[in-house]
């Protein structure tokens, strides 16, 4: 479908193949600064600014507690670790799409993993959010008083991911159509 004459793969699938490995290793280059940093933060490290954890504001990251900063390396984990693992099946996705395996099972898999993933970062967001309300709960007063608000959770994650796992049914019901034909052929 996507071929030209003369078995040419189109340019943007070309872009898109080499794009989603460039990607990939950026991402786990980003990370792995992001992950360092917040280590040696969690181990003293200074850094001055305008720190927010909760209703809590801080001017040296020195002044936040073990706890919130052990907290911050958790879900940072927790966020990255599926982001990584995206880019990753992207990367593999192209691929396949690069060598022609359009409807295959096996491409198709990889559509349906970045929706579970993307999902995973959405519950993640919320997960964080409640813990930094918990957190910051502990740290106002004596006797907690738990207050959760999401405010900074979007719904486009999930919709995206439910759009990307319904199209992944689509393809691999499709796959399966095209191997019986195959087979009665």
């Amino acid at each position: 479908i996507f071929k030209m004459k003369n078995n040419q793969i189109p340019r943007s699938i070309k872009l898109l193949n080499s794009l989603s490995k460039v990607s990939f290793w950026f991402t786990v280059g980003v990370s792995i600064i992001i992950l360092f940093v917040i280590i040696y933060l969690l181990f003293g490290g200074n850094l001055e600014g305008d720190i927010k954890f909760g209703d809590n504001n801080y001017k040296n990251f020195n002044e936040v507690s073990f706890l919130s900063k052990l907290w911050l390396l958790i879900i940072t984990a927790l966020a990255i670790t599926p982001i990584i693992l995206i880019t990753h099946f992207f990367s593999k996705f192209m691929n396949l799409v690069y060598n022609g395996k359009y409807f295959e099972i096996e491409t198709i898999k990889f559509l349906k993993w970045i929706s579970y993933l993307l999902l995973s970062i959405f519950l993640v967001g919320i997960f964080s959010e409640f813990l930094i309300s918990i957190d910051s709960s502990f740290n106002d007063s004596l006797s907690p008083n738990l207050n959760f608000q999401a405010d900074n959770i979007s719904l486009s994650l999930p919709i995206f991911a439910l759009i990307l796992w319904v199209l992944s049914h689509i393809f691999s019901q499709g796959a399966k159509m095209k191997k019986l034909n195959d087979l009665t052929i």
